[in-house]
């Protein structure tokens, strides 16, 4: 489920962006986190894959509360288009 919406994934999702948190591995809707579509594009970047993270709402209020760890894991971005 998105951990945003808390909606269950559905076999006719594939038109709904969505990407992989690489802390939880969670799938985020992209409109769910407020991604725009330009920053989404960024993150789906081959290049940008190597150099960011993308941490999902809820593991970056977990991390702020200091109930969570956020680990880095550069080099892979997972992405449904």
């Amino acid at each position: 489920y998105c951990p945003v919406c808390e909606k269950c994934y559905r076999d006719d999702d594939d038109d709904i962006p969505m990407v992989q948190c690489d802390n939880c591995e969670s799938w985020t809707h992209i409109s769910c986190d407020g991604i725009t579509p330009e920053l989404y594009e960024a993150l789906c970047d081959e290049a940008a894959v190597k150099t960011s993270v993308y941490n999902c709402l809820k593991c970056r209020k977990l991390a702020e509360v200091g109930e969570g760890k956020i680990k880095r894991q550069q080099g892979k971005r997972n992405v449904m288009m």
